[in-house]
């Protein structure tokens, strides 16, 4: 699980809204140094993990899973989850 990820998924869990990379990435390189490039990577990867899912497939909008709030609540360990072609 990289900082990107877990940036993401604090804000779409904060937002409790789903949204394609662009507002997302608007959002978080306010306060951080992000990437509209690593948003859209990192969304895609989180979603083929479980962490997100998509919403809206024809636009692309992201909203997150309860895996991803199980993360978030400390009640998973990424490093059980790991697969190794992807870092996490």
């Amino acid at each position: 699980m990289t900082d990107s990820d877990e940036l993401i998924l604090e804000f779409l869990a904060d937002t409790e809204i789903a949204l394609p990379p662009t507002p997302i990435h608007y959002n978080l390189q306010k306060n951080h140094e992000i990437s509209y490039s690593t948003v859209r990577r990192r969304t895609q990867t989180l979603t083929e993990h479980g962490f997100l899912e998509i919403d809206n497939p024809d636009k692309k909008y992201y909203q997150i899973t309860e895996l991803g709030r199980q993360y978030l609540m400390g009640n998973l360990n990424a490093s059980e989850l790991e697969n190794e072609s992807d870092e996490y």
